[in-house]
């Protein structure tokens, strides 16, 4: 995985990271589960040996 891609991936996760950040702030169930759904996911790419 080049730089970019990781950057990409980071910027992703930080997504992930301001969706849970509303989702608590809400109390929106589904909108955790979803930005714990989503931060999974691209700590899987982040920390895949085949990128």
């Amino acid at each position: 995985m080049n730089a970019y891609q990781r950057f990409g991936w980071i910027m992703f996760t930080l997504s992930g990271v301001f969706f849970l950040i509303l989702g608590i702030r809400d109390g929106e169930p589904l909108t955790i589960a979803g930005a714990v759904v989503w931060m999974i996911g691209c700590g899987a790419f982040l920390l895949s040996e085949d990128s």
